[in-house]
């Protein structure tokens, strides 16, 4: 049996590389010329997607390949009709067929599936509720109900014109998203990541973290790029946690740096893992302004974790580790990485097409690095890296379709109009509760889904809750992104640590745990932004506040580190720890209240614990010293 599977695998995986190889080559030159009208183009992006999904599943999963066949099937069959007659089906808007309505609803059935076979059952789960909400709505008291609405228009509005699976989410990932993912991928394929990991040894060596400093600065740059928490945490993690439990750190510290350094590129500017594109096509803010935007708070939350790894390094005594650092793959893989990010910035900035600078930036890397001979990929790692990436980017093109099938329902219903009132009623109009509100829904769908189909989902439901409230566009779309980056790392499932996990060869339960201390201050950013828009580069009638809030920032992070680790220049015991505790409290109660009682009261206790830390360094100095003064015969 097993030697008639092979050939079956074999042509399984050769069918595979063709279509994503193919998919690669359509959406480069749609990039460059205009091959199709939108809906075809749209419908072509998400054959290929659905296919490459359902192949890719048979591949883990023999024993369903009867069903997975007949899934493929039925996407020839539906997306082949749509492109066949979208000129008739443009003209039946409102009012489908018999068989344009079977058509709309097999291949909404499909999408669900194929979102369910590329990130587990949460947002398909989702789309399914307001799918049924369709139906069932007219059922419900206010403020859920809605007059009653036929299948028609429901099919229609599901499946047939640009709302639904052919909506703005959609045209996102096919003229946005798909590229971005490709140029990630292809990253790694030219080794650009072993410039990544070089530059991070630099940090490592100077900082008592050692190889935990390498983690997080490669990891981060790295992450930036491709926004693959899974790639980055198996590709980086596989070099520097092996390093990190060499050094002292126990198994599940070591993942929770990785994890939560890998998670924390896709907030990095200046690609922040594709998401920065997606929320300039979903709020109108230019690639320019988010990236802008996202510096301090992106800076804010690796300092975090810096300082926690600090922290811990100095607890354990683990020394800076003094590796050897590949001057030579610097200087050979830098330039090509730095040069074609250069130039897709500056096409970006001058106004340029997301997909033509993606474009560009793909051909100027492939370019440079044929250039040399010690550079240059092989065309087999470029196919499978394509491949990789056409992959990736089919699994992000599914949850846009079926992330799209919510945006109508709240169009068609009216519920997105009347939900931001409903949340202020849940919030008392009270803006800290709406937040938290926020919070906790962005994580509760982001558990296992991509970050920008978190991050979509959130902002149609939540985003327009925080503008009702009066927080401005961005900050309002980037405290979203930031709790749908966070859901990777914290409670009920946090899918970063469990991969990180299986690395370290550590609890998952442990690393969960450790992850969520490693990123606990850093939690607090996006509230403050969002009450300080001066973090976001806003323009502020008052400069020094903002700097003023900055700084009383950085300090309540650093002291929550503390608080949480116990451990400062060293041990604290329970009534530093109760003070350092009250301090944190002080503190963002100022930047929440700006009463400035609670600014004193943070900043004395935070003195006097800073003092009594630096009196006990001083103490045991002079312990040390006496000794050798006595051996030495010295006054």
């Amino acid at each position: 049996m097993e030697a008639s599977a092979r050939p079956k695998s074999r042509l399984l995986d050769g069918a595979i590389l063709a279509i994503s190889v193919a998919m690669v080559i359509y959406q480069l030159v749609a990039s460059q010329r205009i091959l199709l009208s939108p809906w075809p183009h749209q419908d072509v992006h998400l054959a290929f997607a659905l296919v490459l999904v359902f192949l890719s599943t048979m591949r883990k999963h023999r024993s369903r390949w009867p069903l997975l066949l007949l899934a493929v099937l039925l996407t020839l069959l539906t997306t082949g009709y749509i492109f066949r007659y979208y000129e008739p089906l443009q003209l039946r808007v409102g009012s489908p067929t018999t068989f344009d309505i079977i058509v709309g609803l097999v291949l909404v059935a499909i999408v669900l599936e194929a979102a369910r076979e590329a990130f587990g059952l949460v947002l398909p789960a989702v789309s399914s509720i307001f799918i049924l909400y369709f139906f069932l709505g007219q059922y419900l008291p206010q403020p859920f109900f809605h007059p009653p609405i036929n299948l028609e228009r429901i099919t229609t509005w599901m499946a047939m014109g640009f709302s639904g699976v052919f909506g703005s989410l959609l045209g996102a990932s096919v003229d946005i998203v798909f590229l971005f993912i490709l140029f990630g991928c292809l990253i790694q394929a030219t080794g650009v990541d072993r410039f990544f990991m070089e530059v991070g040894k630099l940090v490592g060596r100077k900082l008592a973290g050692g190889p935990a400093h390498t983690a997080v600065t490669g990891s981060a740059l790295m992450g930036t790029v491709t926004g693959a928490v899974a790639v980055n945490i198996m590709v980086v993690g596989s070099f520097t946690i092996p390093l990190m439990k060499k050094a002292g750190y126990r198994a599940e510290q070591a993942g929770a740096v990785e994890a939560a350094s890998s998670t924390g590129g896709q907030i990095l500017p200046p690609v922040m893992g594709s998401v920065a594109f997606i929320m300039s096509g979903f709020t109108g803010l230019s690639y320019g302004q988010i990236a802008l935007a996202s510096v301090i708070p992106a800076l804010l939350y690796f300092f975090s974790i810096g300082t926690a790894v600090q922290i811990q390094a100095l607890k354990l005594h683990i020394k800076p580790t003094p590796e050897k650092v590949a001057w030579r793959e610097i200087l050979l893989r830098g330039p090509q990485f730095i040069i074609s990010l250069g130039v897709l910035g500056f096409l970006l900035l001058r106004g340029s097409t997301a997909a033509n600078a993606a474009f560009w930036g793909i051909v100027i890397l492939i370019g440079l690095n044929m250039l040399r001979k010690e550079t240059r990929p092989s065309l087999r790692n470029i196919i499978k890296s394509s491949s990789e990436g056409a992959l990736m980017g089919a699994q992000v093109a599914v949850t846009c379709a079926a992330i799209g099938l919510v945006t109508a329902a709240l169009d068609a219903t009216g519920l997105g109009i009347r939900l931001p009132t409903i949340v202020l009623d849940w919030s008392q109009g009270l803006l800290p509760i709406a937040l938290i509100i926020t919070m906790i829904i962005a994580i509760l769908l982001g558990c296992g889904v991509h970050t920008i189909a978190v991050y979509i989902l959130v902002a149609v439901v939540c985003a327009p809750v925080l503008l009702r409230m009066g927080v401005p566009l961005m900050p309002a779309h980037l405290f979203v992104l930031y709790f749908a980056v966070f859901a990777y790392l914290t409670p009920p499932v946090a899918l970063g640590a469990l991969i990180a996990s299986a690395v370290a060869k550590s609890s998952y339960t442990k690393t969960a745990f450790e992850t969520f201390k490693l990123v606990s201050a850093s939690l607090i950013v996006p509230f403050v932004f969002v009450v300080e828009p001066t973090l976001l580069m806003a323009s502020s009638p008052d400069l020094i506040r903002g700097i003023l809030t900055l700084a009383i920032t950085i300090i309540g992070m650093f002291a929550i580190q503390t608080v949480v680790y116990g451990f400062y220049l060293y041990r604290m015991h329970l009534l530093e720890i109760g003070a350092m505790a009250l301090a944190v409290a002080g503190l963002f109660f100022w930047v929440f209240s700006r009463n400035y009682l609670f600014l004193s009261l943070g900043l004395i206790l935070f003195a006097v614990v800073t003092t009594t830390q630096l009196l006990k360094r001083r103490k045991l100095a002079a312990q040390v010293a006496a000794p050798e003064q006595r051996a030495t015969g010295a006054p």
